[in-house]
């Protein structure tokens, strides 16, 4: 059952911003509530080569909501053979290339906001960053998966949003 009183974000404009030195203002202020993550995004992100960081912005308050960072990676298809001795051994069969989301941070002030009956503010701009990546799949980049690496307390909201544990 639905609050009669329950207020939904779907009112927030969002802008989507590339980090760089014009946007780099938006990170102030930004906390996820993880130590480690805050830290990539307040000291590192900046200047990672290799990833791409995106700002999801509150367009109104100019305040981020959601930073992602995003890099090229693979997939290892590894098989099994027989070797000469009887044992078992593993060979790469092929790669498949994929885009990995190597951080996903929602500032602690719009965590948990809900978006609609059944999805937050945070699963609709993960909907948003997989359409993204589905896009550039289809015109630049020719990739097939997406993968990343979940904290453990976070596991589940992946999980909501489509991706599979392995």
């Amino acid at each position: 059952m639905i609050k009669q009183d329950m207020q939904y974000d779907r009112d927030i404009e969002i802008v989507v911003d590339v980090l760089n030195y014009s946007t780099k203002k938006y990170l102030n202020g930004f906390f996820c509530g993880n130590p480690s993550i805050d830290n990539y995004f307040a000291k590192q992100a900046f200047n990672d080569s290799n990833a791409v960081t995106h700002i999801f912005r509150d367009k109104n308050k100019d305040v981020a909501v959601t930073l992602v960072t995003l890099c090229c990676s693979k997939v290892d298809i590894v098989g099994r053979t027989n070797r000469m001795d009887g044992d078992v051994g593993y060979k790469l069969c092929s790669s498949l290339p994929t885009v990995e989301i190597k951080y996903f941070a929602t500032n602690q002030k719009y965590q948990a906001r809900m978006y609609t009956d059944t999805k937050t503010l945070s699963q609709a701009i993960m909907c948003k960053v997989i359409q993204m990546i589905y896009d550039w799949s289809q015109s630049m980049l020719g990739v097939s998966k997406i993968i990343l690496y979940a904290v453990p307390d976070k596991v589940n909201f992946y999980q909501r949003c489509g991706f599979v544990h392995y």
